[in-house]
């Protein structure tokens, strides 16, 4: 019996990690939706943390792309935090504001934690983010609900959610610290 000798070339090897990259952030993401604990109007889900977790693990292209395939995935598949799908369930809810701004969010923090690589840059990157996240989710909550005012939509969307998002930014920013720095320490081991 005569052997197959394969040989991939290092840029199909790089686009097949790419992609198996990407899908695993639509899964994560997935899941995080279905993880979920409602406060008023707006669902606290774990996908916040695959958001920046993905902003800090990869650049700023792979990052807001990976997230662009999750809503195009929700287009025509059930993956958001409620049961619906379609672009009805995108742009007509509460938390729209959120949700379009996940690719905004995951590019930044992809694009500023790539600046300065300490920790406390990485937090900043995250709390940068998660300000350009909450300051869409508010703009478009106020519009879409009979609210009294900006301080009342910002109390609802943003300042009730401070602490968990706080919580969810300190164990991903440390998280993806040490796993970068895990992988630093391999790289240098292996030189």
């Amino acid at each position: 019996m005569k052997s197959i000798d394969l040989k991939l070339s290092s840029e199909f090897i790089e686009k097949f990690q790419k992609i198996a990259v990407n899908v695993l952030v639509v899964l994560l993401m997935i899941a995080g939706a279905k993880i979920r604990f409602s406060v008023g109007d707006i669902p606290i889900t774990l996908q916040t943390v695959v958001v920046y977790g993905s902003g800090l693990l990869l650049n700023w292209r792979s990052a807001g792309g990976a997230q662009i395939v999750y809503l195009l995935t929700g287009l025509v598949f059930p993956v958001f935090a409620g049961d619906g799908f379609g672009i009805g369930y995108l742009f007509g809810r509460n938390s729209s504001g959120y949700l379009l701004a996940f690719p905004v969010v995951a590019g930044l923090i992809g694009f500023l934690s790539q600046i300065n690589r300490t920790l406390f840059w990485r937090w900043l990157s995250v709390q940068a983010g998660s300000i350009v996240l909450f300051a869409s989710g508010v703009i478009w909550l106020h519009f879409s609900i009979d609210s009294t005012g900006w301080l009342a939509t910002l109390q609802k969307g943003w300042l009730s959610l401070i602490p968990a998002d706080q919580f969810k930014i300190l164990l991903t920013v440390l998280a993806c610290h040490f796993v970068l720095m895990g992988q630093k320490t391999k790289s240098r081991v292996e030189e």
